[in-house]
């Protein structure tokens, strides 16, 4: 087992509810994941496979995402059903078709049964569908060796998971992919362990959540997590209502505003916080000046642009959505319940960490 040392197979994947990240090979710390897809599935329909992998540029299942295998000849496969059926006196189960990554971004959507998101408030909505990602990240993204398979695993996953799911990612892991090692870790943990810290408050942005996670000696304070019902997808909407008031970007736009053109100026760094501090003058930037340019074309910004990124702190500004509540809250309600020798160390030890949390401002 002395192969376990070698930092060259050691593998980190960490499962998001809106994409998942993993990197083999941990020698460079700084290195950043090789492999980046969005936490969904498709399924596809009948024995459409072919054709997903046709739209999607490749050949095979092996460059596209899909974690179907290559369909055997069609008179052996038959043959091979009916021998199947007589001897069960039933017909054989359907294999379902799981696609992901690339080939769910590129196939007809005509092909699909349906598309559905693998994590749901953290948890995993479909485990069958969740061990063919698991197993097309590790086997078609990082390249493992599944009978001899010699890559320790850490995965890292949300906060909430209970002991059975748990046990379902553990029984994954080591009966569908082989791994001789598996360390299974929270976020949270993850994430004041990267800072050099095993006390802290950690403040995850996620797709759809914002939590508050206290984290006391590398003991995470079940009891004192807050969960604030907004996220970064809320933004993303958010965002888009205040384009859509915005006359000069719609003229701009010719009164046509994809699903990309948000997503791209959501993560172009121009979405920030305003300081409460004024800048000096020398340093300030006149927002009339700033412009986002998409597709070729150079769209003039607004002090829009600093209100997008309010919502993560009050949500009360989300139009229609019945909730009060405040990022500023659910710090202090998370560190007032817990032992209050610690409270301070929690104050002076909070860490942002998310999509969301890489704003300005």
């Amino acid at each position: 087992m002395a192969y376990l040392l070698n930092e060259a197979n050691h593998i980190v994947v960490e499962v998001g509810s809106y994409q998942t990240k993993a990197i083999r090979n941990t020698v460079d710390p700084n290195q950043l994941p090789s492999v980046i897809i969005p936490t969904r599935a498709g399924i596809l329909k009948g024995n459409s496979e072919k054709e997903a992998q046709g739209q999607a540029g490749s050949p095979s299942s092996d460059q596209n995402g899909s974690s179907v295998t290559p369909e055997k000849n069609g008179d052996e496969k038959k043959d091979e059903d009916s021998l199947k059926e007589k001897e069960n006196g039933q017909s054989a189960p359907k294999k379902t078709n799981y696609v992901f990554g690339e080939a769910l971004e590129n196939v007809d959507p005509s092909q699909l049964s349906k598309t559905f998101n693998l994590l749901e408030d953290n948890r995993v909505t479909d485990w069958e569908a969740f061990s063919a990602f698991c197993k097309y990240i590790l086997v078609k993204g990082l390249g493992v060796n599944i009978p001899h398979n010699q890559c320790a695993i850490v995965f890292s996953i949300p906060v909430g998971w209970s002991k059975g799911d748990m046990e379902a990612l553990t029984q994954i892991l080591f009966e569908n992919i082989n791994t001789p090692a598996l360390m299974i870790v929270e976020q949270p943990l993850l994430a004041l362990y990267g800072d050099g810290d095993t006390t802290g408050l950690v403040i995850d942005f996620g797709h759809t959540k914002t939590t508050v996670v206290p984290v006391i000696d590398s003991i995470i304070i079940e009891h004192a997590i807050r969960t604030i019902d907004v996220g970064g997808r809320d933004v993303t909407n958010y965002l888009a209502g205040l384009l859509k008031e915005d006359e000069r970007i719609m003229s701009a736009a010719d009164g046509k505003l994809d699903d990309g053109f948000v997503q791209a100026l959501k993560e172009s760094g121009l979405i920030e916080f305003k300081t409460a501090t004024p800048l000096p003058q020398d340093n300030a930037q006149n927002t009339d000046d700033v412009e986002f340019e998409y597709s070729g074309i150079k769209y003039p910004l607004g002090d829009w642009r600093y209100q997008a990124a309010k919502i993560l702190v009050d949500s009360t500004m989300i139009p229609g959505k019945e909730t009060n509540d405040r990022l500023v809250d659910a710090i202090k309600q998370s560190i007032l319940l817990c032992d209050h020798t610690k409270r301070v160390s929690l104050w002076e030890g909070i860490h942002l960490v998310g999509g969301s949390s890489q704003f300005k401002g």
